[in-house]
């Protein structure tokens, strides 16, 4: 028994590595069916990692189904030994993704008729945890009863456009049986106070379990009285606020720790963070379709700067960062800085600008010298305000745990590569912090500004990032300035790397060293 049981689990671990692989369905499916012993462990790996419809129904007798255009078709009814076997594969199925491209392919009304008519006594996917139905048609929806397990704890539905009459089906049957969701994702949700009813009656039903809450649809303040007292919410993702005029305590949302907003107007976000208890948040994300003022962003986030590990702020039009006082604020725990604009059509919404100056960009790093991951703007925007060789020395000084750095430079500010640290007095830093203790690993730039090209400024670029980012192992370039770009750059700090090892300043290995 002891050896089976090793043998069981060396098996398990060859499937999940095999699962991984091209065409590793096909290949797990073979070996389940060469071997009797294989089959129990293989099968386990493959149908709790399987999660297309199409595919699952596959593994039925090859006499008993067509793919014909892109549609799956049963054209014989299994026998009862075929949809045993059948059903002992589809009770280890974990999650399933209905009508999810890439790779599902449609399955025919009939089929799906033949699945309800069998699921009506005994259930079809007794272990299914994790649901998601992709723009289902109505014989789908009509027909979540075969689909929508006691047992699911996360649930996706994503509606067609104008499809309101969809939503009675799923959520009603949904709002009866799924009472342990703790994830909830609605897509398309239309407006009005019939699907507010429908949505709300869902949200009520798994309220004591519920921990993510993302809905992509118009959001209607008469969600928040709904949603303000969970007593399990940590995740909030909403879009397209209108108001936040309904009275509920402002010490609402109890262990709140992650918020997104998308299409919030700046005054409704500023409202909404007054109503957050006092909870630990430690994500904020901010996606405005206007010009977002920092300072009162960030001055509304103050509550919580000790808990902040992650911030993103992203505006379309334009995003002011040249006065930064309220970089003062001790947001000590900070990891991840995302500060973008977003690059659209210009004949649509006019040229893109984020302000940066290089104090200000000093500044951030002072503030929270504990960052990880920082991104100034979009590294591919043509309206972003370029910065210099000084705010990346001053970063070098400042922010020490620093690994990622997306920024748009202007590369003719590099000084000669005798680069002399004591060149830049005008950055406020103090003169203890001076040093190569930078672990920046990976730096990304886009529409930057080169020096004339030439193996002469190529040197001159890499000698700089060499020199103040010791640790760097990748230059990436984007938009109009890509990889080929940067080839003379990448030689460069090879080279570079020789000579300071050849001086006796170590730098770390890097593929760049290869």
């Amino acid at each position: 028994m002891h050896r089976l049981f090793y043998v069981e689990e060396l098996v398990r671990q060859i499937a999940f590595d095999a699962y991984e692989r091209p065409l590793g369905s096909a290949s797990l499916l073979a070996l389940a069916c060469s071997c009797k012993i294989l089959e129990g462990p293989v099968m386990d790996v493959l149908w709790q990692r399987q999660k297309l419809l199409d595919i699952i129904l596959r593994t039925l007798p090859a006499d008993c189904w067509t793919l014909t255009d892109g549609v799956y078709r049963l054209i014989k009814i299994p026998t009862t030994k075929e949809w045993k076997r059948f059903k002992t594969y589809t009770g280890r199925v974990a999650e399933l993704h209905v009508g999810d491209p890439p790779g599902c392919q449609e399955v025919s009304s009939a089929t799906i008729s033949f699945l309800v008519a069998q699921s009506t006594v005994d259930p079809l996917w007794p272990g299914l945890t994790s649901l998601r139905l992709y723009e289902p048609r109505w014989e789908m929806l009509v027909s979540a009863l075969a689909f929508l397990s006691r047992k699911i704890k996360a649930f996706t539905l994503v509606l067609p456009q104008d499809t309101s009459i969809l939503l009675h089906p799923i959520l009603s049957i949904a709002s009866a049986r799924c009472h342990e969701v703790q994830e909830l994702v609605l897509d398309t949700v239309v407006e009005g106070p019939h699907s507010i009813d429908m949505v709300g009656g869902l949200i009520s039903a798994c309220k004591d379990t519920l921990r993510t809450l993302e809905i992509r649809s118009p959001f209607e303040t008469e969600y928040l009285p709904i949603i303000a007292n969970l007593p399990r919410l940590k995740i909030l993702r909403l879009e397209k606020a209108g108001s936040f005029s309904c009275d509920i305590p402002s010490d609402s949302f109890p262990v709140l720790e992650e918020f997104t907003f998308s299409g919030f107007q700046e005054r409704r976000i500023e409202i909404f963070l007054k109503l957050l208890g006092t909870a630990g948040l430690k994500v904020a994300k901010m996606y405005s379709h206007v010009t977002i003022d920092f300072e009162k962003s960030i001055a509304a986030l103050s509550r919580f700067s000790a808990s902040l590990e992650d911030l993103e702020i992203t505006a379309i039009t334009s995003l002011d960062l040249v006065r930064v006082p309220a970089f003062r604020l001790p947001f000590t725990n900070l990891r991840n800085v995302r500060l973008r604009c977003l690059h659209r059509e210009v004949a649509l919404l006019g040229s893109c600008t984020l302000r940066l100056s290089d104090k200000a960009v000093v500044d951030l790093g002072a503030a929270m010298p504990n960052l990880t991951h920082l991104t100034l703007g979009n590294p591919i925007c043509p309206g972003l305000q370029c910065t210099t060789f000084l705010a990346l020395v001053g970063l070098s000084k400042t922010c020490r745990e620093l690994e990622t750095l997306e920024i748009k430079i202007d590369f003719r500010t590099m000084v000669a590569p005798s680069l002399s640290l004591s060149e830049t007095k005008e950055v406020e830093t103090p003169v203890e912090t001076q040093g190569h203790g930078c672990k920046l690993r990976k730096l990304v730039v886009g529409a930057s500004i080169l020096p004339a090209p030439s193996e002469e400024s190529g040197w001159i670029v890499a000698a700089g990032l060499g020199k103040i980012f010791p640790s760097l192992t990748e230059v990436e370039g984007r938009g109009n300035f890509g990889r080929g770009k940067w080839g003379s750059v990448d030689r460069n700090l090879r080279m570079f790397r020789q000579v300071l090892r050849t001086v006796g300043i170590q730098g770390t290995h890097s593929r760049f060293d290869s």
